[in-house]
């Protein structure tokens, strides 16, 4: 890898549009609108801002906030000077996040004003030394020392390797912990020159993102680093509602826009009887039917549907469904993106036929190569080795994503489920272990296991099936109020069972097919007789 570059950092995909497109808009949230001139400048500012805190190349800083025109300028400052950004999910409990910093060695805490509480509150429980600063509230925020920063301030981009860590983003994994998944500078360009092969995003598009920060989606897929590294506009929003999204789609102009399955319903419900979105080329959502993609292609005709195979580990993007296949091809992602590949192997990892289901694995410049490894002097619990190994999923040069999917004899992936202990929730995965970690602590459960069940709304939620100590009584109640005081909302049971025995193996663990399979047939039996809708 080249070393030593400042051409490296992704910072630079600001500068790269200066001459040409300067006077263009780059960034847009509420009633800010930020032209790439003016972008590059705030950048700086709040880079030298970052420096006089005494913020160090390769030093991580934290963020708890919500989407913000402030958030992605810190973001993009962090990387200006070498530093590596840590978006923090803004669902997390205080102690979640709290773990979190003290696994990254967080050298700084930005927070936004809903957020500080609950940032504050995790510092108590840190063992690492973290300090806390407003992102752009109060008079001595992140924001604030920007604006006292002179405009034509020159802060040279740190000197950074392909390698070198851009960002660390958790993500649920099979163990007890999110895991640190790293995403280096050379990853994210990877990423970008995959993107850009997508037909998604175009210089004169404006991409809508109201997928949150902390989730590769929201600044991958397509999101607002790859958006501004094609030169064209992000629209930023924090969160959406159908009404509201319907305004701004026809108010800026959208032509870009990632939709979770029940807003599109809602969305596509309130067109209807409405005037077309004449700007809109594409939406992306995810579990398209044939009922689905009829109706979207009678409200929205012209306008592309697709689906994204993307993960974490990723950088983004895995699969992407072309335009000319949307119908022909609905219930499945698409080919892999710009140099990656992916294949499909048995349990033995031998390449298994086409229409064939079996473990998804990719390889390629944009998967990450590990995961985070916290410093021992900075972690409360110091964690395992994080460097690529088979058990993390990296063998041979392929990431084995831990999922499983087929490839029909167009090469177009199907994904069939998850081969890992995990649960989706609103678009978010959990580990059920993770789950079970905190049940278990409670000093009247003996052991648990979650399973997952089917969610109106959200997909999947979890169940868990609890085992009381002898002579303990616990209720639901009980245990949820205790969970929500360590889980972030959506990973607390849904539904709560206790049971006086569960299936154990010989290593002493719970069998969790076993539970699985109990509570999918008495779903389906209460189904068959009417309890259940």
């Amino acid at each position: 890898m080249l070393a030593d570059m400042s051409a490296a950092n992704v910072s630079r995909l600001l500068d790269d549009h200066l001459a040409a497109r300067g006077e263009a808009t780059a960034l847009v949230f509420g009633g800010r609108r930020h032209r790439y001139a003016d972008l590059e400048r705030a950048t700086a500012r709040t880079a030298r801002a970052l420096l006089d805190l005494g913020v160090s190349p390769g030093e991580r800083i934290a963020v708890v906030a919500g989407n913000s025109d402030h958030y992605a300028i810190a973001f993009l400052a962090a990387s200006r000077i070498g530093a590596v950004s840590v978006p923090m999910n803004i669902r997390w409990a205080p102690a979640e996040i709290a773990y979190a910093l003290d696994d990254c060695g967080a050298r700084l805490l930005l927070v936004d004003e809903r957020f500080e509480g609950a940032g504050r509150e995790a510092l108590t429980e840190a063992a690492g030394d973290v300090a806390l600063l407003p992102l752009a509230h109060g008079d001595d925020s992140l924001a604030v020392r920007a604006a006292r920063v002179p405009e034509d301030v020159d802060v040279p981009r740190a000197e950074v390797d392909f390698d070198d860590p851009h960002r660390i983003l958790y993500t649920s994994g099979t163990t007890s912990r999110p895991k640190g998944v790293v995403h280096s500078h050379g990853n994210c360009a990877w990423n970008h020159l995959a993107m850009a092969g997508t037909d998604l995003v175009r210089q004169e598009d404006r991409i809508l993102v109201a997928y949150p920060m902390f989730h590769v989606s929201g600044l991958e897929c397509p999101g607002i680093f790859s958006t501004l590294a094609a030169g064209a506009t992000v629209v930023l929003r924090d969160g959406a509602d159908a009404a509201s999204l319907l305004d701004e789609l026809r108010e800026e102009r959208i032509t870009g826009v990632v939709v979770l399955q029940p807003l599109l319903d809602e969305l596509l419900a309130a067109l209807e009887d409405a005037d077309p979105l004449e700007h809109l080329r594409w939406l992306i959502t995810g579990g398209s039917t044939p009922a689905l993609v009829e109706r979207f292609v009678r409200v929205l005709p012209g306008v592309r549907l697709t689906e994204v195979y993307a993960m974490t580990e990723a950088t983004g993007a895995i699969t992407v469904l072309d335009a000319p296949h949307m119908r022909s091809k609905v219930g499945r992602t698409g080919r892999p993106v710009r140099y990656l590949d992916l294949r499909i192997v048995d349990d033995a990892g031998t390449e298994a036929p086409a229409n064939t289901t079996g473990h998804i694995e990719v390889r390629g410049p944009k998967i990450a190569r590990k995961y985070w490894s916290p410093e021992p002097s900075r972690s409360r619990t110091p964690a395992p080795d994080r460097t690529p190994t088979e058990q993390d999923g990296w063998r041979d040069g392929w990431f084995r994503t831990g999922d499983l999917g087929e490839l029909d004899d167009d090469g177009y992936l199907a994904f069939r489920n998850r081969a890992k202990e995990m649960l989706k929730t609103g678009g978010e995965n959990v580990a059920m272990a993770e789950i079970e970690r905190v049940v278990v602590d409670h000093p009247s459960v003996r052991a648990v296991c979650v399973v997952t069940i089917p969610h109106p709304r959200w997909e999947e939620a979890p169940k868990a099936y609890v085992l009381p100590e002898r002579g303990a009584t616990v209720d639901g109640d009980e245990l949820e109020a205790y969970c929500r005081t360590h889980l972030a909302g959506y990973k607390v049971p849904r539904e709560w069972a206790f049971v006086d025995e569960l299936p154990f193996n010989h290593s002493g663990k719970v069998v969790r097919r076993i539970v699985q399979q109990r509570e999918d047939a008495e779903r389906l039996a209460a189904t068959k007789e009417g309890f259940l809708t």
